[in-house]
């Protein structure tokens, strides 16, 4: 429910339905705290979005800001009202007891988990083989949000900056904080991690189509699908076979 709502919020951001974006974003906040760090980002988007540098520039900011905080108001405030009356405070205290958490023995801290899952289990075993081919499509899929960032026209993947943006402030709240790590702690990062590596699959494939030469073209395709199956199909055999289950489930 909450990469879903994350994901809405999201689109619903660079749509420019900012109320919806805010109504969103109340569901994110009441689904975990941290989607507070989510709905800023698209504040801070819906004042300094690009082109939008006008004379009326100043209004037209401020009426997105309105927008996405009485969008975000209509879902929290009712609930705040109601933890207020119910419990006698507004928000639990869960974020001191995640960082007591992780003090204790036999707790393994949230970015050391990330790395480990992320890094080293992936595929199927810490091989510098595998952590190679993990960066090297990491860094391919990082090429293409970035691209855009300094592209005039805003293509459908403009929105993975914001995206990016997210999932950074949450791991490295999360990582100087000490909090021991859950599985659902790693969600929101494994999801932005899969969608990158996805884009570097595919912009190493697309530019292996590029080349212009025939034969050379047929001997770049081979090699890029050979690396994606060196990455993939261990992974896959291991979760067939039962030896393994995927980062994200534990």
């Amino acid at each position: 429910l909450f990469e879903l709502l994350l994901l809405s919020l999201c689109v619903a951001t660079f749509r420019r339905a900012l109320f919806t974006a805010g109504l969103l974003g109340g569901m994110l906040f009441l689904a975990r705290g941290e989607g507070c760090l989510a709905v800023a980002l698209s504040g801070l988007y819906a004042l300094y979005s690009p082109g939008a540098a006008t004379s009326n520039h100043s209004r037209a900011a401020f009426l997105r800001a309105t927008q996405l905080t009485l969008g975000f108001a209509v879902v929290v405030l009712p609930w705040l009202l109601y933890a207020w009356l119910t419990f006698g405070h507004l928000l639990p205290d869960t974020l001191h007891a995640k960082v007591i958490q992780g003090r204790q023995p036999g707790f393994e801290w949230f970015h050391q988990a990330v790395i480990r899952a992320l890094l080293l289990e992936w595929p199927a075993e810490p091989a510098p083989k595998y952590i190679a081919l993990n960066l090297l499509f990491l860094f391919a899929g990082l090429v293409v949000p970035m691209r855009t960032l300094f592209a005039h026209a805003r293509p459908p993947r403009f929105a993975l900056p914001w995206l990016l943006a997210w999932t950074v402030v949450y791991a490295i709240a999360y990582s100087l904080l000490h909090v021991a790590d859950y599985a659902w702690y790693e969600t929101p990062v494994y999801w932005t991690w899969l969608i990158v590596l996805a884009l570097g699959i595919e912009a190493a494939l697309a530019r292996a189509d590029a080349v212009s030469n025939r034969q050379h073209r047929r001997i770049a395709r081979v090699v890029v699908a050979s690396l994606v199956c060196l990455l993939l199909l261990p992974r896959a055999i291991t979760v067939v076979s039962g030896a393994a289950t995927p980062p994200a489930v534990h």
